[in-house]
């Protein structure tokens, strides 16, 4: 089995991810300030082209799928339930101080992420995780179903389903990228400390993720 270095330093070269969240949300905010369903396609085709990279990425999922069944994942689940907004802020802090290049898009990345878990507030449990790729991999399809019928008719009803799509996607891939941001920090210097750093960005990160999805 990989160590908590690999497994981080494997999950910290899906750079892409952040990214792609930060073009995805510029695109949605361009949309929602104009009005202009250009910005809300172009938001679209990044979410359909994000998620299909994610879902065929196998080595990314079984990282992801041994870390969801490791125990030090339940115990910062069990951590969510208190204090939300200092959780996720001790974790952006983290990943400041550990010198991401991008201390703002790490703040928009744990901000996104806590509108996501504060619509959540369920039962914090891994096997909420358990089919979660399957759930992305349908989520992908509406998606990207969604983007080729716009080309086609991007009527007002058209308008508001993609607008609540790229929402629901922006939470998603907030949450894979908050988890990716905090993956560099282990791999960058790995300690129990940024090791734990890790586990406390998965169950935020998931959390997110699972908010988005049906």
């Amino acid at each position: 089995m990989a160590t908590d270095t690999e497994v981080a330093t494997a999950l910290a070269e899906r750079s892409f991810v952040i990214e792609s969240y930060d073009r995805l949300s510029h695109s949605f905010r361009q949309f929602q300030e104009s009005g202009e369903v250009v910005h809300l396609s172009d938001a679209l085709d990044q979410l359909c082209k994000t998620l299909g990279t994610l879902n065929n990425d196998q080595q990314f999922w079984a990282h992801l799928i041994n870390l969801f069944s490791d125990a030090r994942l339940n115990d910062e689940l069990m951590a969510l339930t208190g204090d939300l907004e200092q959780h996720l802020a001790d974790d952006a802090d983290a990943v400041i101080e550990g010198g991401y290049s991008d201390p703002a898009l790490v703040l928009r990345l744990a901000s996104d992420v806590g509108v996501a878990l504060n619509l959540l507030r369920q039962a914090k449990s891994g096997e909420a995780f358990s089919n979660l790729q399957q759930r992305l991999a349908a989520f992908e399809k509406e998606v990207c179903g969604a983007r080729l019928k716009g080309k086609k008719k991007a009527n007002r009803k058209w308008t508001i389903r993609a607008a609540r799509l790229v929402a629901r996607g922006i939470s998603i891939i907030a949450g894979i990228g908050f988890i990716v941001v905090n993956a560099v920090t282990v791999a960058h210097a790995p300690h129990p400390v940024t090791v734990k750093l890790l586990f406390k960005s998965l169950a935020s990160g998931a959390s997110a993720v699972t908010s988005g999805l049906p």
